[in-house]
């Protein structure tokens, strides 16, 4: 096979796209086969590209229609028609981006024959480690939090939760073009007091992949803060999303969580360090522009590292995010030349397939001469090929690993943990007596209207016996008994007439009507 020419690199995990299982929902098999055949032909074509009013001849080889060609196109957000008339495939234009490169590299990598079975990467990380073993106990509580991969959460206020709840998994599914029951299996919900303990414990980082992690929270505000200007929050969110601020404040500064913690990004130093010992002549690479590596960059650049590039799909990101901490910018096509230069590469995209593969590396490595690599892949999925990690000369951790590596002193966390947890649930409760309160308003609004009303009949009954010439002070005794007889009569009437009323009751209602009025009762 001529690689150069003839290659394409098609992720396995493909069909786990929205796009593209939207596609296979409404097009089934032969929309797959009709968006593959599609990418091997915008391959031969001068620049990736063909015209969007010239496919009578491309659906008459393909056995389909003009019109399924052009809703192949149009409508699954897998193509993009230029102004020109033009149309190109996203996903082959990532791919090409660097595959030229990328091709020749790999050719010569498979030349070589088998792979080191020996995983120093594991080694050198127990080597590391040592002074944070993770115990038996403290594995498997971090034995859930690896299985656990980025999440979205929706936060709504519903009069009937477990309706609005499955209105908005069927407005999911329909909008992502997954079937209910596929997509339900992958989701969680929380109703009432559970979505706000839910909410408190995110906030507070104890539902992180590394206990008390700080960046969650900070997600959260921004989204709270995005919500408010789009003006979608209303009273219960925001008071919600008020409380949660306030309760991750109280339990950061009243318990021991953040002396027990340490986010991704300091986890990541803290290894880098192990392996290189002082930062300082280190050249590091960031693969992609977004908060978490916004974040990474912040914790890296503070150990003043020698040389600093950011590598992104569209460079004017990657050099806003440079020009924040004094480094280069440059294309993701930039990255097998560039590569042999850095000895630290940090790197999380939201690429559907790896960006950085074994043959990439293996030429970077015999330019620098077999010296080390330390790289960090936050993606998910990944962006490091999993080939690359059985090199002996580069050191690969994973989400999964960062996260095991965390401060010693298991007991403090656990203390601090159970300590956290008291305190969110006194704030629960807090916030359950609010939203009893928020319930009872109706009944207030209906009490004001009824005593306003018996206050409007008494008023015009005074009014008419004024008009009629009578005594003030006389009329103004009438309507203040009037008043008073009447405010008193529902209650009254229910302690004195309803059978209904059990002696518990009765004795509650006795309670209710003195903290209502304020006297006290005399038994007899």
């Amino acid at each position: 096979m001529d690689y150069t020419e003839q290659f394409i690199r098609l992720n396995c995990s493909l069909m786990s796209d929205y796009k593209m299982m939207k596609l296979n929902a409404e097009m089934k098999c032969m929309g797959i086969g009709l968006y593959i055949q599609m990418i091997l032909f915008l391959r031969r074509q001068q620049e990736y590209k063909h015209d969007f009013n010239e496919l009578d001849l491309l659906a008459e080889q393909w056995g389909a229609t003009v019109e399924d060609l052009q809703h192949l196109i149009k409508d699954f957000n897998l193509f993009v028609i230029m102004e020109d008339g033009y149309f190109r495939c996203l996903y082959l234009d990532e791919v090409m981006g660097y595959q030229n490169k990328l091709s020749e590299q790999r050719a010569a990598a498979g030349s070589k024959g088998g792979r080191s079975s020996k995983k120093k990467t594991v080694q050198t990380a127990e080597k590391v480690i040592t002074s944070t073993v993770l115990t038996a106990a403290d594995k498997e509580a971090n034995d859930d939090a690896d299985n656990k991969e980025n999440n979205t959460e929706i936060y709504c206020a519903a009069e009937d939760s477990e309706l609005a709840s499955k209105k908005l998994k069927e407005f999911l599914a329909e909008s992502k073009g997954v079937k209910f029951n596929e997509l339900e299996e992958h989701l969680y919900v929380f109703l009432n007091d559970d979505a706000a303990r839910h909410a408190f414990r995110v906030a507070s980082g104890l539902d992180s992949m590394v206990l008390g992690e700080t960046q969650i929270v900070g997600q959260m505000k921004k989204a709270v803060k995005t919500a408010q200007k789009n003006h979608g929050l209303g009273v219960f969110l925001n008071y919600l999303f008020q409380k949660t601020f306030a309760v991750a404040k109280e339990v950061r500064s009243k318990t021991e969580i953040g002396a027990h913690s340490v986010s991704l990004a300091a986890a990541g130093v803290r290894v880098a360090s192990s392996i290189f010992g002082s930062l300082e002549n280190s050249n590091i690479l960031f693969v992609g522009a977004g908060e978490m590596i916004e974040l990474c960059a912040a914790h890296f650049c503070a150990q003043k590292p020698k040389n600093v590039a950011v590598a992104n799909r569209t460079v004017a990101r990657a050099a806003a995010l440079a020009e924040t901490i004094g480094a280069k910018a440059v294309g993701l096509v930039d990255l097998p030349e560039i590569l042999p230069e850095y000895d630290i590469l940090i790197t999380c995209t939201a690429s559907t397939l790896p960006i950085i593969g074994l043959g990439m590396v293996q030429s970077a490595l015999k330019r620098r001469k077999h010296r080390p690599i330390f790289m960090i892949d936050l993606a998910v999925p990944r962006d490091i090929e999993r080939e690359v990690d059985d090199l002996d000369e580069v050191y690969v951790y994973t989400v999964d690993d960062l996260g095991k590596v965390v401060q010693s002193g298991i007991q403090g966390r656990k203390a601090a943990v159970e300590q956290a947890d008291r305190l969110i649930e006194t704030k629960v409760d807090e916030f359950k007596c609010w939203m009893t309160t928020r319930s009872s308003i109706p009944q207030i609004l209906s009490l004001q209207e009824r005593a306003d009303a018996l206050r409007l009949m008494e008023l015009e009954k005074a009014k008419k016996a004024i008009q009629k010439g009578g005594d003030a002070n006389e009329i103004l005794e009438a309507m203040s008994h009037g008043l008073m007889k009447k405010f008193i009569h529902d209650p009254l009437t229910v302690l004195r007439n309803d059978p209904n009323l059990s002696q518990e009751d009765y004795e509650k209602v006795l309670h209710l009507l003195d903290r209502f009025y304020h006297y006290h009762i005399h038994h007899r």
